[in-house]
């Protein structure tokens, strides 16, 4: 396991959006290195993953995304 993942043991973590990556493959390997998944952002949630690239339509709108700038 890499040393970087070490940081991320015990900590909550929340994906949103669509990724390069199938949510269930980075919810397996978060899990594998000792990571939290969360399915919804809560006051202990320690990241936010959002989805990759820009969206051409405009700012970032998931609603776990608003959640999160609210906390």
């Amino acid at each position: 396991m890499p040393i970087a993942a070490y940081r991320l043991r015990g900590r909550r973590v929340v994906f949103t959006g669509l990724m390069a990556i199938p949510r269930k493959d980075l919810i397996a390997i978060s899990e594998t290195a000792g990571v939290n998944v969360q399915k919804s952002v809560t006051l202990i949630t320690d990241y936010l993953v959002l989805k990759d690239g820009v969206d051409p339509r405009g700012p970032i709108t998931s609603s776990k995304h608003r959640k999160a700038r609210r906390y």
